[in-house]
């Protein structure tokens, strides 16, 4: 039998031994069986750990930092901790069973050696729970739930906490991006992961406002106090339901997280009621709304860890762009390749469409052209390499990537994450004799407006 193996990693600081001992109860709660992964640091969430293992009877293997060894290869010795913690990462990636990482923190903004464990356990895909001193969750039940955000919680706190669980952020002044376009911000692309990059803009912008990003991890049904009742009758009506997580917005609406899609932003999907998909962004708790000044609240029992709701079918249809609501749904098949002639005939007309797109409206069709390409990278039709090099001299050809290099850049890097996370593979009428087909993938086409 496999046994689980939980990485605790935290500040040298981390003064509570109950609050630790408390969540690694829960971890083992009903007898099961775990082994720690855990650093040798004497004082701190290391200390604690080992001390609740010894008391547990419960293995634990101890990494080491080699401080001393740092200066003998020249090295400095500060460079002693960000190697233990990549060591003890490369422990977890050789155990087998259930892994996850607890990161027990005082300030995470001030924790460098927590957050660049953290960031590292998340590229390696590793769910990460963080703890903090004012957060009242005990342990992640899946990857979605994370540590809970009240009225209380310092608005920088509140963005780690998102990012740490693999949702991108970004500062707002009350709705809008809170860096400036002249300032070389680039509204929702902005929002990042990056823990670092997140404190810097906290420690610049204490009071800002939180954007968590659309279309990517989620998509959110945004609903005005006026549209409860549309949306209530849609449910009724077509016996629907959604669950999820579910904010109670500053103006007395509400904010309903779901299952990304792959379905386009639409604004008035019922009356009152919008839906927010890829390159948009909400704004989060514990922000406050600019106008009322009440905050943005997790409504109880529907916290950021409660599983994704699902889109109703019928909601689902009214979300299809009219272009596409005449077709069925096609089946789809991976190829045992990359480049079937299914995907270069797409890859040729969405290329040449986006080269003759004219000034003003390139930045959409790059956006929209490369999301579907990279939909079909993801589906195993198309090679990564042969799409990054065709956009981007179909971008070089609309004169894109020489007038405006970093938009362009930005634009590609959401359409690619967008596109990745959606595969799509060959549609059953595309596999007869040959496989030839002139027909291009279905193409949504999002309205462009404001984020919300």
């Amino acid at each position: 039998m496999t046994v689980p193996t939980i990485l605790v990693t935290g500040g040298r600081d981390w003064s509570d031994p109950d609050r630790l001992a408390a969540v690694l109860d829960h971890a083992t709660a009903g007898g099961e069986q775990v082994r720690l992964l855990v650093g040798d640091c004497p004082t701190g969430a290391d200390q604690h750990a080992r001390a609740w293992a010894e008391r547990r009877v419960v293995p634990a293997e101890v990494i080491p930092a080699r401080w001393q060894q740092m200066a003998a290869e020249g090295k400095p010795r500060r460079a002693a901790g960000p190697v233990r913690n990549l060591a003890l990462l490369d422990r977890l990636d050789q155990a087998e069973g259930q892994r996850r990482v607890l990161a027990f923190h005082q300030d995470l903004g001030r924790s460098r050696g927590t957050r660049q464990c953290v960031t590292a356990a998340r590229r390696r895909g590793y769910p990460v729970t963080l703890i903090g001193p004012t957060t009242r969750q005990l342990l992640a039940a899946d990857s979605h739930r994370g540590s809970a955000i009240t009225d209380a919680t310092p608005p920088r706190e509140a963005a780690l906490i998102y990012a740490a669980h693999g949702i991108r952020v970004l500062p707002l002044r009350g709705k809008l991006p809170r860096i400036p376009k002249q300032a070389g911000g680039h509204g929702v692309h902005d929002a990042t992961c990056d823990l670092d990059t997140i404190t810097a803009w906290w420690r610049r912008w204490p009071d800002a406002n939180i954007g968590l990003r659309c279309g990517i991890l989620f998509e959110v049904i945004d609903v005005e106090v006026a549209g409860r009742r549309s949306l209530e009758r849609l449910l009724s009506e077509h016996s629907g339901s959604i669950g999820g997580p579910r904010v109670r917005t500053g103006s007395g609406g509400w904010h309903l997280y779901v299952e990304p899609t792959g379905l386009p932003d639409k604004v008035g999907v019922l009356e009152h009621v919008d839906y927010r998909a890829a390159d948009r962004y909400v704004v989060a708790p514990p922000s406050r709304h600019p106008q009322t000044g009440q905050p943005y609240r997790w409504v109880r029992d529907r916290e950021v860890g409660t599983p994704l709701g699902l889109i109703p079918q019928r909601l689902r249809e009214l979300l299809i762009p009219s272009a596409r609501s005449t077709r069925d749904p096609a089946p789809v098949v991976r190829p045992t390749a990359p480049g079937h002639p299914y995907g270069l005939a797409a890859l040729q007309a969405e290329c040449a469409e986006l080269a003759a797109t004219p000034s003003g409206e390139r930045n959409r069709q790059l956006w929209e052209s490369a999301r579907n390409l990279y939909n079909l990278v993801a589906g195993g039709v198309l090679s990564e390499v042969q799409v990054d090099h065709a956009i981007r001299r179909a971008a070089q050809q609309c004169g894109l990537l020489e007038q405006e290099p970093r938009q362009t850049e930005a634009t590609l890097a959401s359409a690619r994450e967008v596109g990745l996370a959606h595969p799509r593979g060959i549609p059953d009428h595309a596999r007869g004799h040959g496989d030839a087909s002139p027909h291009q993938p279905p193409r949504p086409t999002p309205e462009r407006i404001p984020e919300r």
